[in-house]
């Protein structure tokens, strides 16, 4: 989700029995949509605090909307915590396309989820394949190959790259 769909939603945006969220409010006409929650999302969600008269789900401590100064605290804080340099909210969208494409979701499905109409867009600017996925790629070749190498020359081979 983007900060401020993250930071505008409500409890009554959530149906935790199904693990949905409902985005209502987005910066754009396709942002509004149903987004899949995993598991350990819902439980997530589960375990935040509902603060009587405050409609948001996630909260400033003034029990407000989460500002995008909210937002910048709590990655600094991140950061702190885990030793991990320069985050920032918005490579979360980043982290979670490319992480959903090499687990082998739907290109169509990914850009659902997060809001867009042009597959190629989500694929060109959010999608950072890493190079484990890469070589894993590659492998199907081999997988496929029904090359005329002798197995004497194969096992040189194997014995060369270890």
């Amino acid at each position: 989700m983007r900060v401020g769909e993250f930071a505008a939603l409500e409890w009554k945006d959530v149906d935790l029995k199904k693990r949905i969220l409902y985005v209502r409010k987005s910066k754009t006409e396709s942002g509004v949509r149903l987004v899949p929650l995993t598991k350990l999302a819902a439980w997530i969600i589960f375990k935040q605090v509902i603060v009587p008269d405050v409609p948001y789900v996630f909260h400033n401590c003034f029990d407000g909307l989460a500002t995008k100064t909210t937002m910048r605290k709590l990655c600094k804080r991140l950061e702190k915590e885990t030793g991990i340099i320069d985050i920032h909210c918005h490579r979360f969208r980043h982290t979670f396309a490319t992480n959903f494409l090499e687990a082998g979701a739907e290109d169509k499905t990914v850009a659902q989820i997060m809001g867009h109409t042009d597959v190629n867009f989500t694929k060109n600017r959010y999608v950072h394949l890493k190079t484990e996925f890469l070589i894993q790629q590659i492998e199907l070749l081999e997988q496929k190959s029904t090359a005329d190498t002798s197995s004497a020359e194969k096992s040189e081979f194997v014995k060369y790259i270890g």
